[in-house]
């Protein structure tokens, strides 16, 4: 019997993970092992599989590993996603790639084949009526400019119970966006991927803060922030300039202060504490490493109450991390209930990535009795 939305899954094919498997999914896992083994890249398959039927959820999660904008073009982004063999691409030629994922437990999803290719679209050789798409955009720049390259990414879905491929794609090009991905969204899996630097991005947390105003979750987030500082009182939306809202702390001493004026620990904490809500239910929150900017002194009682709120909400968790620290303050807070708890140590080879799990109560053996570095 399914025991989590995710409890076994393979990815094959995935940035730089020829095939992986997670094995024995647990309500919480730690993926740990040296930089550049892939535990990101688990993470953004996860997101992209939990969203199977939007597939613009590649997007997404583009622009969630390039948030400071380095690469050229989105569309060079979403190449990278998939397999280059090991040989140099030239940028100007077209590629056409994909992966592929399996996947068992309560989420109906049971394998996502996904087709990518690139194509050139010359606008210069289109003609164009007076009541054209295009016309609107100031076509007559846009024909000097082209041909313009798109990229095209196919889902072939299959689901439980039901031997039909379903299919849903979308179109990106330089200037638009094609999609169907509406069409079966409520089939999804909520899911929040979180990395180390989102508690940065302003219209982000306006917009969950916002959205838990308007419910009963204040107790939940609560919790937490008071185990950072006991004289915040409340956290808000606000714009009393009329400009840029902006999120603000009511707090007894400062009296009601900008987020921005506190830790980057308190920020990524708020954060979390409001994406938690969104994914009660059954949802699956990925948060990448998990411990930056929360102080060692803090771990332990951030990820009490992670994993506690984790149980009550009914959410899978899944975070990497690079710190035994961190790893250590999990553990504790899972003592009571150590079933739930799995670590997964990634170690790329030519052909796959091998991957070995950790029981909650091995790990917590290994790390207690015997103080052994799992990472």
């Amino acid at each position: 019997m399914a025991k989590y939305p995710l409890d076994n899954v393979e990815i094959q094919g995935f940035r730089g993970l020829k095939v992986l498997r997670l094995e024995e999914l647990g309500l919480i896992n730690i993926l740990v092992g040296e930089n550049n083994c892939g535990k990101t890249s688990v993470l953004e398959a996860l997101s992209i599989l939990c969203q199977a039927f939007n597939p613009l959820q590649w997007l997404t999660v583009a622009r969630t590993r390039d948030a400071g904008g380095l690469d050229e073009s989105v569309l060079y982004s979403l190449r990278w996603f998939f397999d280059q063999n090991n040989l140099f691409m030239n940028f100007e030629e077209t590629f056409k790639g994909g992966c592929k994922m399996l996947v068992s437990g309560r989420f109906e999803l049971r394998s996502l084949t996904v087709e990518y290719c690139e194509s050139i679209y010359d606008l210069s050789q289109k003609e164009i009526d007076e009541n054209d798409w295009f016309k609107s955009l100031g076509t007559s720049d846009l024909i000097k400019k082209g041909p313009w390259k798109g990229s095209q990414i196919i889902h072939h879905v299959v689901a439980e119970g039901n031997t039909n491929i379903n299919t849903y794609q979308f179109q990106i090009w330089d200037f638009k966006i094609e999609s169907d991905q509406f069409k079966d969204a409520r089939r999804n899996i909520s899911t929040v991927m979180l990395n180390a630097h989102a508690f940065q991005i302003n219209p982000l947390l306006v917009s969950i803060v916002s959205r838990n105003s308007f419910d009963n979750s204040g107790n939940f987030i609560q919790k937490l922030i008071g185990t950072f500082d006991s004289e915040i009182r409340k956290i808000n939306v606000a714009s009393f300039r009329g400009f840029r809202p902006s999120v603000y702390v009511q707090h007894d001493r400062l009296g009601v202060a900008p987020l921005s004026i506190f830790g980057d620990g308190f920020r990524r904490v708020v954060l979390i504490a409001n994406e938690m809500i969104k994914l009660k239910g059954g949802g699956v929150l990925l948060i990448d490493e998990i411990e930056a900017g929360i102080h060692v002194k803090a771990l332990k009682k951030v990820f009490s109450w992670l994993v506690n709120v984790a149980r009550e909400l009914n959410v899978q968790v899944f975070v990497t991390t690079h710190s035994l620290e961190a790893l250590d303050a999990i553990l504790a807070s899972s003592s009571d209930n150590l079933d739930d708890t799995a670590a997964y140590h990634l170690s790329p080879s030519t052909n796959e990535t091998r991957v070995k799990r950790f029981s909650g109560e091995l790990l917590n053996r290994i790390r207690g009795e015997s103080g052994l570095d799992v990472r």
